[in-house]
């Protein structure tokens, strides 16, 4: 099972009153593009360990999917992420997201939310959960809705 790397420098805002819900610094936003393991409209920021560079040969649809997000110049790599798959408790309503690209569109993006998706923490270690709604559109331009 693979996810997708898809930026890092995660910071949530919360709809009651704009604070600013600032993830840890090792910390990245992964999805399961194949929704094989979990959600594939489940964003998930969690601890990243870098792996070596490179792709795995094996998940040819997933490669696809990192050059179609980073860009064909973009060197890549493997790393590792532990996904919670249990334990989740809300943590606040989610007005936006913030959070940097690197590759082909590198830069700092926000998304503000159509339709509010609770932030969620695992009780068992330290990792968070943005579930989107069913129909979520999340492609090599980013998060597009909701």
């Amino acid at each position: 099972m693979a996810f997708l790397v898809k930026g890092d420098e995660v910071s949530f805002v919360r709809k009651r009153d704009g604070h600013v819900i600032y993830m840890p610094a090792d910390f990245v936003m992964v999805h399961d593009v194949h929704g094989e393991l979990v959600r594939s409209c489940d964003l998930f920021v969690v601890h990243y360990q870098h792996g070596r560079n490179g792709t795995s040969q094996s998940d040819v649809s997933l490669k696809k999917k990192a050059v179609d997000y980073y860009g064909k110049n973009t060197p890549l790599e493997t790393g590792a992420v532990d996904v919670p798959i249990d334990g989740w408790h809300r943590v606040a309503a989610t007005y936006e997201i913030r959070y940097r690209r690197m590759g082909k569109h590198k830069g700092l993006y926000s998304h503000v939310f159509s339709e509010l998706p609770w932030l969620e923490q695992c009780r068992h270690t330290l990792a968070f959960k943005l579930p989107l709604p069913d129909g979520c559109v999340l492609n090599e331009r980013g998060i597009v809705w909701p």
